[in-house]
């Protein structure tokens, strides 16, 4: 799961990451602190998708919890078809190129380094 919630967080601010010229959620002094309350909003997130059938979760040994749309799935976020998400979809398309080799280890520690170089 912090594979999915480093990749939200990277994706809605990516300029922090040098992925886009904007942060999709604009700039903001404390976007850091939301790291906690993501977590939280996945957790609830992945249980609604999974009741509404919308999300199937398989476990491998070698990749841990693997989350994947349903073709319901697949067909709501097919009609998100509004500016954010494609701008969304855009920078996450960055995020994966970019940091879907990382460890859930490495992606944590992405996210602290990045968070004392914005501090410094």
């Amino acid at each position: 799961m912090d594979q999915l919630l480093v990749f939200d967080f990277i994706t809605t601010y990516a300029s922090s990451f040098n992925l886009s010229k904007n942060n999709l959620h604009g700039d903001n002094a404390f976007n850091y602190s939301e790291i906690a309350s993501r977590r939280s909003v996945l957790d609830k997130g992945i249980s609604l998708l999974r009741m509404y059938n919308l999300l199937d979760i398989n476990y491998s040994g070698r990749n841990g919890y693997e989350y994947h749309l349903t073709d319901l799935g697949y067909s709501i976020e097919a009609q998100l078809d509004d500016q954010y998400a494609d701008d969304y979809r855009q920078v996450l398309s960055k995020v994966i190129g970019k940091y879907s080799r990382f460890s859930s280890k490495e992606l944590m520690k992405l996210i602290d380094s990045n968070l004392m170089k914005e501090l410094g």
